[in-house]
């Protein structure tokens, strides 16, 4: 999905740098939720004293690990030391699964993904994880996998709630494959997306999480057509992406940086000039995206837009 590999190598931040950046720093007293992410976090033989340094520090934070799940040894090995690490309630997986087996290892270039995947989460829930939740990008050759990756997370024992639409990200590479839907894929994507969200409010009864993850869907079609945005976006305000090297920016779709947290001190960094006028970027909706960390927060802050839109959804 991302050509993220094709970055020049350049040392990540250690245990030591990832304490020095974070730790006293009155303003994170509210943390929720810290996002573990990568290219694969797995590939990092410390990722348990990582957990552990985040749930010790920030207590009332859940820890998100996202991950393709392709090596179960590493699923295996770093595994046990996650979950002794954090309390399992506070822990969740996001394991990728992008469609079937033949989809899946298209899509991910190499065969026996989808099986490391299945078998990654069957490892994690022998190990006590509790939260293991099915992430998928959509693009053109998957667009109508959706019906399919929600029955097999059910019988999985997994939560599938949305499906993001594949972007281009600075950090992350341009993404050939996102340019262009042609008319019947889109179409594949919107019925899949319906069927979705009934299926779930079969099971589950109209829920605000259901409210919540329609209107995402429903939003990600429109942007998918119409790359413009149309409501406030908080990034930079109620959270910030942090790259390997302590680049801090106010989320993963803009490219403009914050400052350096261990050149200048997070705390710094977060109540600068630059930060305030990055902020006031933002506000004037200046940029445009459509993505789970930014929109699910914002989201937070525009309750009803999101319940009106979303119960449009239900007659479609």
């Amino acid at each position: 999905m991302c050509r993220i590999w094709e970055k020049p190598k350049a040392p990540e931040l250690s245990i030591d740098d990832i304490s020095k950046v974070f730790s006293g720093r009155d303003f994170l007293k509210s943390l929720r939720v810290v996002d573990i992410t990568g290219g694969e976090p797995f590939l990092r033989a410390d990722l348990a004293e990582i957990v552990r340094y985040f749930a010790v520090e920030f207590p009332r934070a859940s820890i998100l690990i996202t991950t393709n799940a392709y090596s179960t040894e590493l699923t295996e090995r770093l595994g046990r030391g996650i979950l002794d690490a954090c309390p399992a309630d506070r822990l969740e997986f996001s394991i990728s699964v992008d469609g079937d087996e033949q989809v899946h290892d298209r899509l991910r270039g190499r065969a026996g993904s989808f099986k490391s995947a299945l078998e990654s989460v069957r490892i994690l829930k022998g190990l006590g994880a509790r939260k293991l939740t099915f992430s998928t990008t959509l693009t053109p050759n998957n667009a109508d996998q959706l019906p399919y990756i929600y029955a097999l997370a059910r019988k999985m024992g997994c939560v599938f709630a949305t499906a993001r639409f594949a972007q281009n990200s600075f950090y992350y590479g341009q993404a050939e494959n996102v340019r262009a839907w042609p008319d019947d894929r889109m179409e594949r994507a919107r019925r899949g997306i319906i069927e979705l969200i009934r299926a779930r409010r079969e099971r589950e009864g109209v829920s605000l999480g259901l409210l919540r993850d329609a209107y995402f869907m429903k939003e990600a079609v429109r942007f998918a057509e119409m790359p413009v945005r149309t409501r406030p976006c908080y990034s930079g305000t109620h959270s910030f992406f942090m790259d390997p090297r302590a680049n801090v920016y106010p989320c993963v779709m803009l490219p403009r940086l914050l400052g350096n947290a261990l050149e200048d001190d997070l705390e710094s960094v977060w109540f600068s000039e630059r930060a305030a006028e990055i902020r006031r970027f933002i506000a004037e909706r200046r940029c445009a995206c459509h993505t789970e960390c930014e929109t699910f927060s914002s989201m937070q802050r525009n309750i009803k837009d999101v319940m009106k839109i979303a119960l449009g959804v239900f007659g479609t």
